[in-house]
């Protein structure tokens, strides 16, 4: 008979970057041939099966499912406005465990661990262990108060700037109906308030929706934002507030919308508005040519002054762009390291969105105490290259 004895703890924000081990055991390990199988499976299907001897004069092995649970997330992003289920965010994980012995396999129906919601993140060891899913589960009918799934509380952003925002709905009792856009005069008195309807959702899913400055207007006019100073967002009135202040941005440079891959697995955005510098890398790859060359009508062996020696067989080349913040305090800084370290960037920029790859370089940490007001400069690199003529 299969016993867990040790498994991820299912209240716990997991992700397949730290380990998520299983011990089992069982009181049949003195058979002949004796082995334990983990039949491992991403929303209710079987994808992967691994056996294990024991180790040692225990009864008991461990198993690490992260590499495979890893290989089942992706990540996918849409610039929609409506509320949309990010299909790649969050898996469902559960491991069927049974055992071999004497040429037979033993794991129908076998004993069944806890379900895990596992995250498309980041997070460090330190926060998964700390974080729990009642931090984020929009579901949640605990004391805990949701949140967001971004490392900011809130932001300052111009009418022109776009931005998205995402939540996790678990399995809990609570069913969220609305988003509560609320919007206030500098005063701090409430304006207006917009809701819309959220629907039925799919259990332990991530959702995204439009929520910048930009994605309001296109939403509910270019009026939207007459005489306002900030607008919150909010799940009906259980989730943490999310606001954004309202700035005027004095910049005769074009503004770039930079959106990234955050810790949580879903898409952060910040906006660069000051001087953005365009270039190009250009590589080529050539071959040796002759000079002289049988020319087909005279009949000779004749030497071309305007005949090449080499030829460009490949020329390649890539685009760049080096943007530059504005001045930012502590919380952007934090917010920008997830920008510095991300797998996948897009640049929206003139209304077209392409994707690129952030240039090593180091980050620095800076902070209102020891710098002041400070900006970084970051330079990305796009995905995806153009090539020249052969000849």
């Amino acid at each position: 008979m299969i016993t867990i004895i040790q498994q991820p703890d299912p209240t716990r924000i997991l992700n397949p970057f730290n380990d998520l081990p299983f011990v089992v055991e069982s009181d049949n390990s003195d058979e002949d041939g004796f082995s334990f199988i983990c039949d491992v499976r991403v929303n209710g299907v079987t994808v992967s099966r691994q056996t294990k001897a024991i180790i040692g004069g225990l009864d008991r092995t461990f198993f690490d499912v992260k590499s495979i649970v890893e290989s089942s997330l992706s990540v996918s992003f849409d610039t929609s406005n409506d509320l949309l289920k990010n299909e790649s965010a969050c898996i469902v994980v559960s491991c069927l465990f049974g055992e071999r012995y004497g040429g037979v396999d033993y794991i129908d129906p076998g004993v069944e661990s806890d379900e895990f919601n596992i995250l498309n993140g980041s997070l460090t060891f330190n926060e998964s262990m700390t974080l729990l899913y009642g931090n984020i589960d929009m579901s949640t009918s605990g004391v805990l108060t949701p949140g967001f799934l971004t490392s900011r509380t809130g932001d300052r952003r111009s009418i022109d700037d776009t931005d998205y925002m995402s939540f996790f709905y678990g399995k809990d009792t609570y069913e969220p109906e609305e988003i509560v856009f609320k919007k206030y005069e500098p005063t701090g008195s409430l304006l207006a308030t917009n809701n819309i309807t959220i629907g039925t959702l799919d259990y332990n899913s991530v959702y995204t929706f439009g929520a910048g400055p930009k994605n309001m207007r296109q939403l509910f006019g270019d009026s939207y934002f007459t005489g306002v100073s900030y607008y919150t967002i909010q799940i009906d009135t259980k989730s943490s507030i999310f606001r954004y202040d309202i700035i005027d941005r004095c910049t005769e440079h074009d503004l770039v919308d930079v959106l990234f891959l955050n810790k949580f697995g879903v898409f952060d955005s910040f906006t660069f508005d000051l001087k953005t510098q365009d270039s190009s890398d250009i590589k080529r790859s050539k071959a040796n040519v002759k000079r002289g060359y049988f020319d087909l009508v005279s009949g000779e062996y004749e030497y071309g002054a305007l005949r090449a020696t080499s030829r460009p067989y490949d020329t390649v080349v890539t685009d760049k762009i080096t943007l530059n913040s504005n001045w930012i305090d502590d919380e952007k800084a934090t917010h920008l390291k997830e920008l510095f370290s991300s797998p996948l960037v897009y640049v929206l920029r003139n209304g077209v969105i392409e994707p690129y790859d952030v240039d090593d370089q180091p980050y620095v940490k800076k902070r209102l105490i020891n710098d002041w007001l400070f900006n970084y400069t970051i330079t990305l690199t796009a995905q995806q290259s153009s090539n020249r003529q052969k000849i």
